[in-house]
């Protein structure tokens, strides 16, 4: 593995970070609000009104709130409602809102999108050259990105998600947290840092790691399996389709790098959607964890809240919002990989 492969995987990375949250974090807010809308709280304590977010023009409940963050919400909607009385309606400035709530929580993941996914992608690129090496000394670095086996593709990438999942987990948190409750990126930070484990009070000047690994579990399958799934589904259909031209072109040998750009996007929605159908529970109960942590402090264990969630609602409530999320998956995935793959390759072929 040289300097040059690693800035190279980094660049391509970043670019690709960047893509997927400009594209998919708008669905991303609905399918996290549609997730933690339920019919019976999974949480011990009693069910408090829930405050209401619209998108566009679909009406989505969002999770129930502390009752501190009620009032102060309640206060803020009088005062807002007796300033709003004297201005006419604005259509623009009802739509101008709307997008602000569906990007509600991107400031976090914008900044740092780019440098996860950059570590990311290093990692499984790195990991991958590894693998491949002990196999292909020959024609490794081409060979490596166009005719690796899955298994290879399989260790990298679920080993990239797992390792990156001590840095996504905090942020994932304080970004469900916003788009739950509003707040800026500033006070969901401040409120995941102090809250103590015995008050719903925040503590001044202590910092309780603890509360940025809340939901960890469903987290790490969700980020390793879910990224071994995506890059091994992405890999296997876009070889199947260079197989495919390469018997009706006749040629001898099939090379990855004649799947077009098209072609790419179409893989990587398809491998978006196969994922995002394999982790979607996880994904689910993941997010009833962060509004269990945000509405009380009475913690459960991964397997009794999965549980609760069951007998109140059945396997519906781990499908919550799929529609949405698979929406979602496939124009994310279609920016993603294909930016990220032929960011490579041009990287590669110009830098070596």
């Amino acid at each position: 593995v040289s300097s040059t492969s690693v800035w190279n995987s980094i660049a391509a990375g970043y670019m690709a970070g960047i893509c997927g949250i400009i594209i998919g974090h708008p669905l991303d807010s609905i399918k996290v609000m549609l997730q933690t809308q339920s019919a019976q709280m999974v949480s011990p304590i009693t069910l408090r009104p829930t405050l209401v977010a619209r998108a566009g023009s679909a009406t989505v409940h969002t999770a129930a709130m502390p009752l501190h963050f009620l009032q102060q919400r309640q206060q803020s909607s009088m005062t807002t409602a007796t300033a709003m009385n004297n201005i006419p309606n604005n259509n623009t400035q009802t739509t101008a809102q709307s997008l602000k709530r569906l990007y509600a929580g991107a400031k976090g993941p914008l900044l740092t999108a780019g440098i996860i996914q950059s570590i990311n992608f290093c990692i499984y690129d790195s990991v991958r050259r590894i693998l491949h090496s002990h196999h292909h000394q020959v024609d490794s670095h081409y060979s490596m990105l166009h005719k690796d086996s899955l298994y290879n593709i399989a260790i990298a990438s679920t080993f990239s998600g797992a390792a990156t999942t001590i840095f996504t987990s905090p942020l994932i948190i304080i970004k469900t947290k916003q788009q739950l409750t509003g707040w800026n990126f500033q006070r969901a930070l401040r409120e995941t840092a102090g809250r103590s484990a015995t008050t719903t009070s925040t503590s001044s000047g202590m910092v309780n790691l603890k509360n940025f690994y809340v939901g960890f579990g469903p987290h790490l399958f969700a980020c390793s399996v879910g990224r071994g799934v995506y890059m091994c589904a992405y890999e296997l259909i876009k070889q199947q389709m260079a197989q495919r031209k390469q018997q009706q072109q006749q040629q001898q040998l099939y090379n990855a790098a004649d799947v077009t750009l098209q072609e790419r996007m179409v893989c990587a929605a398809l491998a978006g959607m196969t994922c995002w159908s394999v982790i979607y529970p996880m994904d689910a109960l993941q997010n009833q964890m962060y509004k269990q942590a945000l509405t009380t402090n009475n913690t459960t264990t991964t397997y009794e809240l999965a549980s609760t969630m069951y007998r109140h609602n059945g396997m519906k409530a781990f499908y919550r919002g799929f529609g949405v999320t698979i929406l979602r998956a496939g124009p994310v995935a279609a920016a993603v990989l294909p930016v990220f793959d032929m960011s490579l390759e041009w990287l590669s072929q110009n830098n070596n």
